[in-house]
């Protein structure tokens, strides 16, 4: 018999038949099914070692400026994205269709079991006017991320939202119907914490 080595391996023992445990240095690895591989235990040692060096380097490729920069980007492809949807759920073409303008506002909400949202304000141009826009978003991979709720805001749309009043915003603006919008009806802290990125910190 082999041991686990806690990652769905086993070591492969050798045994000549004796109660004598045999050293078996550096042994060959067999899968979860008991078939011996071609992986040596120091072969798992390096690739863990491999793998983590990689992501510390990952890590440590952006400055901070690059990260805001990365950060800013990600968000506004988030916002494109949502109008583009947008745009193709009310058949609006030509000069019809809005052109992303500018960001406003935005606040990342976390609440109930860790569900991710992302509100956002934006201006959108439309034949020469300029509307301002709501979206939810929940952010995936990259620059990945599924439109919950995009639409143009009325004048005195104000609809309530804990998850943004929560974080401090309370300039960023919701529909006035909170049915069009899932996050922010839980009011709950922000379960945790983390240094955030800012521009005043230093590279």
């Amino acid at each position: 018999m082999g041991r686990s080595n806690g990652d769905g391996q086993h070591i492969a023992s050798s045994n000549d038949g004796s109660d004598d445990e045999v050293d078996i240095g550096d042994p060959y690895l067999t899968d979860r099914f008991g078939n011996l591989t071609s992986w040596r235990l120091s072969d798992l040692e390096a690739a863990a070692g491999e793998e983590i060096s990689e992501r510390e380097v990952e890590e440590k490729k952006y400055s901070k400026k690059e990260m805001l920069k990365r950060d800013a980007d990600r968000k506004k492809q988030y916002m494109a994205y949502a109008l583009q949807k947008y745009n193709n759920d009310e058949d609006l073409v030509g000069e019809m269709r809005f052109v992303f303008d500018e960001s406003k506002d935005e606040v990342f909400i976390i609440e109930g079991n860790m569900n991710f949202y992302e509100h956002f304000n934006f201006t959108a141009k439309q034949a020469g006017s300029t509307v301002l826009f709501f979206a939810e978003v929940i952010p995936d991979e990259g620059e990945l991320c599924d439109v919950l709720c995009c639409k143009p805001l009325d004048s005195d749309d104000n609809g309530h939202c804990f998850g943004c009043k929560n974080q401090g915003s309370v300039d960023l603006r919701h529909p006035a119907g909170e049915s069009l919008y899932v996050g922010g009806h839980v009011d709950c802290e922000f379960p945790f914490m983390w240094d955030s990125i800012s521009e005043d910190d230093s590279d």
